[in-house]
């Protein structure tokens, strides 16, 4: 299995707004095929680790690296951009 660690970053003013979309984008994800796991971690005010784990590397590639993919019409559809910004993402196979 291949995880993806990923911090985002929001106004702490908009939380629940905040909260309450990435909810949504989560559970958006757990319905793909190819996704085993996944769960939001507040880390600090207005910050969250978005924690996903993939059936393999390729399987993450498809779903999110591709620019045309799914996550690219998933993160456009809801705008998630315009009230989080993606900081940092560490990934690798799970031992």
């Amino acid at each position: 299995m291949f995880t993806v660690i990923s911090r985002w970053e929001f106004d702490p003013a908009r939380e629940t707004e905040v909260k309450a979309m990435a909810t949504e984008t989560m559970q958006k994800l757990l319905s793909w095929d190819g996704i085993e796991e996944g769960y939001n971690v507040r880390v600090g005010p207005g910050a969250v680790l978005a924690i996903l784990t993939y059936r393999d590397e390729p399987t993450y590639q498809n779903l999110i690296k591709d620019p045309n993919g799914p996550f690219e019409q998933l993160i456009g559809d809801n705008n998630l951009e315009s009230m989080a910004t993606w900081i940092w993402s560490e990934s690798g196979e799970r031992e």
